[in-house]
Parts: structure tokens; sequence; C-alpha cells
């Protein structure tokens, strides 16, 4: 799972990467982010696809702009993966690894089974 974040970390503007459970629970974190309020990112970003009214009709792919901050966010049934970047990340670049990296992670069997038992 290391290298597949690593894949990650590499393109430009890319500061972090959180990959959460589907209960909002913290997995696995990558990069230069600080673990102050990682539970609270985490439920929120679980919030927003766990909400009753939105639940059969979920984005696959989320991008929230803040000011100084970028957070690219991928949904999959059994995990959210999170990534961190400054304002000028290459946008399609990450876009094209995180699509790649979250096939891999869906393919680690121990991954896949630590998610399913929490």
């Amino acid at each position: 799972m290391e290298e597949i974040l690593n894949q990650i970390l590499k393109v430009k503007g890319v500061l972090g990467i959180l990959i959460f459970n589907r209960n909002g629970g913290l997995i696995e974190n990558a990069g230069t982010i600080g673990l102050v309020s990682l539970k609270k990112v985490g439920s929120e970003i679980a919030g927003l696809f766990t909400r009753d009214e939105i639940s059969g009709n979920l984005p696959a792919f989320l991008q929230i702009n803040y000011t100084h901050r970028i957070l690219v966010i991928l949904h999959h049934p059994e995990l959210n993966l999170v990534c961190i970047c400054q304002p000028e990340v290459a946008a399609a670049q990450l876009r094209l690894t995180v699509d790649v990296a979250l096939a891999n992670l869906l393919k680690d069997k121990k991954l896949i089974k630590t998610l399913r038992k929490i």
C-alpha cells in the first residue's frame, strides 16, 4: 500500500493522502499533513456519503476548493481516498493517478480484509 500512496504523493502539489473506511475511521495516511483534525475530517467525509437523502445517488469523485487547499475525494463503497493538495496541483495528472491507485488499493487483499473488519 505504501508504494501506491507514494505514487500519488509524487504528483506536483499533493501534500498528503488519507484513506478512511466507510464509517470515517482512518485506515492509513501519508505525506506532510498534521494528525490534529483527521478524525473530524474522516467523520465529515463519511457523513457526505452516508446521508439518507443522497445514499442512492453517490458521486464517485468530489473536489472541494478552499482558499489555500483543495480536497480531492474518491468514494468507493469500501473506502474513501482523500488527497489534500495545494491549489496549483497538477489536477489532470492527479485524477489519472488516483484512479489507478484506487484500482490497485482494491486489489490489496490485506487492506480489504481490514476494511471489512471495521
